[in-house]
């Protein structure tokens, strides 16, 4: 539901004009009227005085019977889409999987190798650990476009999900 709505139906529900309204508030009846007919939205503290005159939570006065998006302690964000929810209930971890974790070792493997074959047959020790430094950035852009990639296959899906 629209929250310019909401304000408008909840305002009529509790008996007050705009006028009673706006002096409650100390705000004009223009501003009170923008903010019900959409053209302006309520800042956080005048959707508080709001809250404290209906004598309703912020929750009760935005959502009415909807639910309220839950706060994600892991992703550090409200709410979780249903697409979320439903991986989570069939017990999908995201962690990687035995071929990702083979790859993972293969490269820091084969910098060793480069780095040992560098010093041993070519006595370039010093110049030679530039290559290991390539493993964490290995490791950090894995991470980085593993992570990109699940949200935004969570974007498609949750898309789809909205179109149905």
């Amino acid at each position: 539901m629209d929250i310019s709505k909401r304000l408008k139906d909840i305002r009529t529900e509790k008996g007050y004009e705009i006028s009673d309204l706006a002096d409650k508030l100390s705000k004009e009846v223009s501003e009170i009227e923008a903010w019900e007919d959409g053209s302006k939205s309520p800042s956080a503290t005048d959707l508080l005085s709001l809250s404290d005159i209906y004598s309703m939570t912020l929750d009760e006065m935005i959502y009415k019977d909807a639910k309220a998006p839950e706060y994600n302690m892991d992703k550090g964000s409200f709410g979780t889409s249903s697409v979320q929810k439903s991986k989570k209930e069939k017990g999908a971890k995201s962690t990687f999987t035995k071929k990702e974790w083979l790859t993972l070792l293969v490269f820091p493997i084969m910098c060793v190798v480069v780095f040992l074959i560098l010093g041993i047959f070519m006595n370039l020790w010093h110049p030679g650990w530039i290559v290991l430094i390539a493993i964490p950035l290995y490791y950090g852009m894995v991470i980085l476009f593993r992570h990109l990639g699940n949200d935004a296959a969570e974007a498609v899906e949750d898309y789809i999900d909205e179109q149905k």
